[in-house]
């Protein structure tokens, strides 16, 4: 007995949970507790009881034999099968969660989702899809989904679908195709759908997104409309204009030359009260043609603009000088020119914006003052601080837009131009008004005009993408602040 004890001891002290992990070990322990037990039954068996019949002893053998070998078949035969048995649950069991997390993901998106085979068979449906067709999943899943496309489609679909499978060869792409549906009621649907695939088992299958575009088309359709309508009222506008420009106009000049020989023939015979009548219809004349030129050149800021050029504005002021030399020397005035830059622009617009606005800055001076009026410019780099006051920052008054914003990231920046005169000037809380087409703040006693000069500076300026605002105050002049990109937009 104490030889047996002196046996398993060392085997109970040295086995620890970390060894019956280890395969090798514990077929090792098996394998000497095996022989430990056989040796202790054939003592007993030679020493303690009497010989056996062969039978007895042959049994006891198998078994012996059998205890021995049965570990031996567990480390290196069952106990890998074993594993392989749970990590082929394991994986099913990932794979049904996988399975039930993208279905609840796909049930819960707001896009259609569909599977098909090869064969045209809807394998699944989400529930967005019968919003789109009126079917229901269980009414679509197993059927053909040529159910959800309209007659003259099921057949060019089967053929493509058979095409692809056969080649491998996409003959258009599967991103945000325009495909129209067919709804349960026999309405077509416009659709959008984007679809890929993959492989199971040796064959494709194939998964698509389909999103109803019906509300998209009834906005384009509106847009469409919209722009017809802008196109018809454009060349309806350019009707108007040529009208005015011809038709109107030459009632006019035959009342003015009209009214030219009753001055020159008759004005003994009408006398000068007849003559003073004469003179007034006259100048309503030129009012109005004046009017009608400023309408024309109005609408032709759109109708007939000419495209984007490089254009020196310096170039654009001086000629703008020499054309009023004559009403520059009448009031005693100076022009002084700065640096001013090169940009793309429509160069006649150009001339007739700075036109107006240095008219302007002549026309409105003191009296017995010499008019000055100065033009220069600086340069805006892209997306500067917008400061209070100053060019860029100072476009709204009193919560009236005068021009568009400018957008961020244009590229080349921006050319603030300035037109500062030491005239009259005007309260600020009209500046929202002179932007304003036939808005005057004098008189027609006090100084010509027919109000329009700014309104076309406006145009001019929304066209090219600029702004166009001003800072004043009564009795200490203007300056009109105009802001140009340097670079038009393709």
């Amino acid at each position: 007995m104490s030889f047996l004890k002196g046996i398993k001891k060392p085997l109970a002290s040295t086995v620890t949970p970390k060894d019956i992990l280890n395969p090798v070990r514990l077929l090792a322990y098996l394998i000497a507790a095996i022989f430990t037990a056989e040796l202790s039954i054939m003592l007993i068996l030679h020493f303690l009881i009497p010989p056996l019949p062969q039978l007895v002893n042959s049994l006891i053998d198998s078994f012996l034999l059998i205890a021995l070998v049965f570990p031996i078949l567990y480390v290196f035969a069952f106990r890998p099968m074993l594993f392989r048995i749970r990590e082929h649950e394991m994986s099913e069991k990932a794979l049904k969660e996988s399975e039930e997390q993208y279905r609840s993901v796909v049930e819960t998106v707001s896009d259609a989702v569909i599977t098909i085979d090869e064969d045209s068979n809807i394998l699944f449906a989400n529930h967005a899809l019968e919003d789109i067709f009126g079917y229901t999943q269980t009414g679509m899943i197993g059927q053909k989904i040529t159910m959800l496309m309209p007659v003259y489609l099921r057949t060019p679909h089967i053929n493509g679908l058979k095409s692809y499978i056969t080649t491998g060869v996409k003959k258009y792409s599967w991103k945000g195709i325009g495909f129209p549906g067919l709804h349960k009621s026999g309405k077509e649907i416009p659709l959008e759908i984007s679809f890929g695939e993959f492989l199971k088992d040796g064959r494709h299958i194939f998964t698509g997104i389909v999103r109803d575009i019906t509300e998209r088309k009834q906005a384009e359709e509106k847009l469409h409309h919209y722009t017809t309508e802008l196109e018809r009222s454009n060349r309806e506008l350019q009707d108007f204009a040529y009208i005015s420009s011809h038709d109107l106009q030459e009632p006019l000049r035959k009342v003015i030359a009209f009214g030219d020989r009753l001055k020159m023939k008759y004005s003994e015979i009408l006398g000068e009260d007849g003559l003073d009548y004469l003179e007034r219809m006259q100048n309503a004349t030129g009012r109005m043609q004046s009017l009608i030129n400023d309408l024309l050149t109005y609408s032709r800021v759109t109708t007939k603009a000419k495209p984007f050029k490089p254009t020196n504005l310096k170039d654009v002021v001086s000629q703008i000088v020499v054309d009023l030399e004559n009403r520059i020397s009448q009031t005693g005035g100076r022009v002084e020119i700065g640096e001013l830059p090169t940009i793309n622009a429509d160069k006649t617009q150009m001339f007739q914006l700075f036109q107006n606005l240095i008219a302007n800055a002549l026309k409105f001076h003191k009296a017995g003052e010499t008019p000055l009026v100065t033009v220069k410019s600086r340069l805006i780099p892209p997306n500067p601080p917008l400061e209070k006051g100053g060019g860029r920052g100072d476009f709204v008054k009193g919560g009236n837009l005068l021009s568009p914003p400018l957008k961020k990231g244009d590229e080349g920046g921006f050319h603030e131009i300035t037109v500062e005169d030491n005239g009259i000037g005007f309260d600020e809380k009209y500046l929202d008004r002179i932007f304003k087409p036939f808005e005057r703040l004098h008189g027609r006693k006090e100084f010509e005009g027919t109000g329009m000069g700014l309104p076309i500076c406006r145009k001019i300026i929304n066209r090219h993408g600029g702004e166009i605002t001003a800072k004043s105050s009564q009795d200490k002049g203007s300056t009109f602040i105009v802001t140009l990109p340097e670079r038009q937009k393709e």
